[in-house]
């Protein structure tokens, strides 16, 4: 594998159904990395942080890029990596809404 490889595959499981679908995803999907961060919110979207470039020649290619999966369009989205922690193995988030 390469860095320039996709994360083209994404699984649902239906709870009801029992069963493992791959549904189309569209958008720009991301390169393939490993250790990432994953959170959700009552909107449907998945929040993927950082984690490392999947690549078995690459040691420790850390990344800080932040990609949102819309699960109810079935679309992904870049987000914003402005202000974010530099790239590094672990960390833990949470998903707060600010109130307006």
């Amino acid at each position: 594998m390469n860095n320039n490889e996709q994360m083209e595959s994404v699984y649902t499981y239906g709870t009801t159904s029992k069963t493992w679908i791959s549904p189309k995803i569209i958008g720009d999907y991301p390169n393939k990395k490993k250790s990432f961060i994953c959170n959700c919110n009552n909107d449907g979207k998945m929040y993927l942080f950082g984690g490392l470039i999947f690549s078995i020649f690459i040691a420790n290619d850390y990344v800080y890029d932040m990609v949102i999966l819309d699960t109810i369009n079935l679309r992904w989205e870049q987000g914003s990596s402005t202000n974010a922690p530099s790239p590094r193995g672990f960390m833990v988030t949470f998903y707060y809404q600010i109130k307006k």
